[in-house]
């Protein structure tokens, strides 16, 4: 009788654990996880809320601003045009902002982005001569990320910094042999004599040679004309000088690539007169960021052709 009543009781203990203790347990526990996730949002808020105010604060006192051109420059990458552009713009309707620097970190891009940008701070030095935007190269200003250098005031480096690679560059690839070894015959059908020309699974033939030849000169003549007008008297002859070679900044001084040796607070301090820095680039904020990558994801760029 003893053993019938102790089984009784294990199974009534055992099933009041288990319908009334354990989902106390799980119930404690989600609870206790969405309190985290509501205090990391609290934290979160009051962050950006104090960093906004002193933003804030700093954008409407007397300072310089900030732009930062980093990674290649392209239309669907964060060294976009049309960001680069808005930024300048924003920052010169400012009242507070005694000058600009751009921070370039980049090797280059899309000649059409490169130009645009270019093309654009050449607009805004006409219009407004008193607020003068300077260029420092940290790592590497090459290619098009040059291109928009030269269209500054003047074009800062550290000594080891990678500047030039005046030049263009088309990226391909030819298949056409791998396939036949597999067994594969390719057919393209077209309606121009010359739509074809860049399929990497067809023969290259040499009038189609000439036209990408001839096209990327003019790209090429068009670069050189840029930094010749965007550099002027200060650019001392030197064979390699359009090559499309690198230069270190030590070199680059010499040729008159740039213009000296200066970091960021040195300009602002010394060269614009205003210590203060307001980094307008950080207006991109996480939302932006993500939407950013998921439209890298579904645009294409079917050309790679590179400054």
């Amino acid at each position: 009788m003893q053993n019938i009543n102790s089984k009784w009781e294990n199974f009534l203990t055992e099933n009041y654990i288990l319908y009334n203790i354990k989902p106390n347990i799980k119930k404690k526990k989600i609870n206790n996880f969405l309190k985290i996730i509501i205090y990391v949002i609290i934290i979160y808020l009051i962050y950006y809320c104090i960093n906004d105010f002193f933003n804030y604060n700093k954008k409407h006192t007397s300072h310089t601003a900030l732009i930062t051109i980093s990674g290649t420059i392209s239309q669907k990458e964060e060294a976009n045009a049309n960001d680069i552009i808005n930024l300048l713009n924003k920052s010169l309707k400012n009242n507070y902002v005694k000058g600009i620097i751009l921070k370039i970190n980049s090797p280059g891009g899309t000649p059409v982005q490169s130009h645009m940008i270019y093309n654009h701070i050449i607009k805004l030095k006409k219009k407004n001569s008193k607020i003068k935007i300077y260029s420092i190269i940290e790592d590497i200003g090459t290619s098009g990320a040059y291109l928009i250098a030269s269209s500054t005031n003047k074009i800062y480096s550290n000594q080891s910094s990678i500047i030039g690679s005046i030049g263009v560059i088309l990226n391909s690839f030819n298949f056409n042999n791998f396939i036949k070894k597999i067994g594969i015959e390719k057919k393209l059908f077209t309606s121009g004599k010359s739509k074809g020309i860049l399929d990497p699974f067809s023969e290259q033939k040499l009038d189609e040679l000439i036209i990408i030849n001839k096209t990327l000169t003019i790209v090429h003549e068009e670069f050189i004309k840029y930094v010749k007008y965007g550099r002027g008297s200060r650019l001392k002859y030197n064979k390699d000088l359009f090559s499309g070679k690198v230069w270190i900044g030590k070199e680059a001084l010499k040729i008159g690539l740039i213009d000296g040796y200066y970091n960021i607070n040195s300009i602002a301090k010394n060269i614009i007169g205003e210590k203060n820095i307001f980094n307008y680039s950080k207006n991109n904020n996480l939302l932006n960021k993500i939407n950013k990558n998921i439209n890298n994801i579904i645009k294409i760029n079917p050309l790679n052709l590179l400054l």
